[in-house]
């Protein structure tokens, strides 16, 4: 099971009864296939490179008419949300459950993994909406929901460690830091490294953390 994220961004309630909400329903989902059409074309140009598409290129990746862009979306920084919420729909399920019952460098292996996996695919539009954690409500608060669950999946992934360690907390704040995409960002970006190499700078300082402090 993936890592529990839900928004309703993208998507529109759809009521479930029959009768005159039939026709209305048809509309929704139309809608909705409408919006994620537009959000995915938003992240396709991110993707390929450019970081803030405007309304008219979006209209053009999409197919479909500026006009129908603003019908579905009140402004860009609605578009962006949405774009956002699609990337946790196509990517934070690659985020499992790790048994404890595998070896430690095991499971560091695989969290480092998922995160890798994750986070290479998140990438372009994760950086190209980090100024709306100021200004975005929506964005903020999927953000904190983001963090907490992923701090939930280390402690999960490493409780037999953290379950022996004197200083919990201070080690369960480590590892999310290592955790985190702004760690995998800055060895990717700034110190250039390759996804290979920074999985495994990752890793190895995952394990002398968690080793040295079960000694």
């Amino acid at each position: 099971m993936g890592v529990n994220i839900k928004f309703i961004k993208l998507e529109e309630e759809i009521s479930d009864e029959n009768s005159v909400e039939n026709t209305k329903d048809g509309r929704l989902r139309r809608g909705n296939r409408s919006r994620e059409l537009i959000a995915s074309a938003m992240v396709a140009l991110v993707d390929e490179g450019n970081p803030k598409p405007n309304a008219k290129a979006i209209s053009e990746r999409a197919g479909v008419s500026l006009r129908l862009v603003f019908h579905h979306f009140e402004d860009m920084e609605s578009l962006y949300e949405a774009g956002a919420q699609l990337q946790v729909k196509r990517h934070w399920n690659q985020i499992t459950r790790i048994s404890t019952d595998l070896p430690l460098d095991n499971r560091i292996n695989e969290f480092v993994a998922q995160r890798s996996t994750v986070y290479e695919g998140i990438g372009p539009v994760r950086r190209a909406t980090a100024a709306l954690d100021l200004t975005s409500e929506f964005m903020s608060e999927m953000r904190v929901q983001v963090k907490f669950q992923l701090r939930k999946h280390a402690e999960e992934t490493f409780k037999p460690e953290l379950s022996r360690a004197k200083n919990r907390e201070q080690i369960l704040d480590a590892i999310e830091i290592l955790g985190s995409f702004e760690a995998w960002d800055v060895q990717r970006r700034f110190n250039t490294r390759s996804k290979e190499e920074t999985s495994l700078l990752i890793e190895n300082v995952l394990k002398l953390l968690l080793n040295c402090n079960l000694e």
